[in-house]
């Protein structure tokens, strides 16, 4: 006899269903992504993913802008130091005198909500993110949160937390 599955389960296998037949897990969106995953019980993101989280910012590690999302993913996991956390975007101009919409590399520190999820962007590469994959396994794979202020920002969506 096949189990009885309630709606909530069924919804949650088909986003989880969804999301991997899309290579994207950026399904469990709203304001509270970080809540939801512990209540659906859906495990956290591939390992080979980049998180995408809107409407925080980091601590830039260089104020020299790049042009594009893909060449910033491979300067910061590329960094030779090894002090790069992630990649930061503002839609428009985050402070007087910066280009607008450019990219900049994040500091491993915590990050900072501000808001709105729209306007500026963090991406965190996941732990299996590499020189060798720079852009995430498969390529461009990544989840996007949206995560209220209010709300724990998870070590596994951004692992420079205090």
């Amino acid at each position: 006899m096949a189990p009885v599955l309630s709606a909530l389960s069924l919804a949650a296998a088909a986003a989880v269903a969804t999301a991997a037949s899309n290579a994207s897990w950026g399904l469990l969106r709203g304001a509270s992504n970080a809540s939801s995953v512990a209540v659906l019980g859906v495990a956290a993101p591939p390992p080979g993913a980049w998180n995408e989280i809107g409407g925080y910012y980091c601590n830039l590690l260089s104020y020299s802008p790049i042009d594009t999302l893909e060449y910033a993913k491979y300067a910061c996991v590329c960094d030779p130091d090894g002090a790069c956390g992630g990649v930061y975007q503002h839609s428009g101009q985050p402070w007087t005198g910066a280009a607008r919409g450019k990219y900049y590399l994040c500091k491993k520190e915590p990050l900072t909500c501000e808001g709105p999820a729209d306007v500026q962007v963090v991406y965190g590469a996941g732990p299996s993110v590499s020189c060798s994959w720079w852009n995430g396994i498969p390529n461009g794979a990544k989840t996007t949160w949206s995560i209220n202020c209010s709300e724990k920002v998870h070590s596994w969506v951004w692992p420079h937390t205090r």
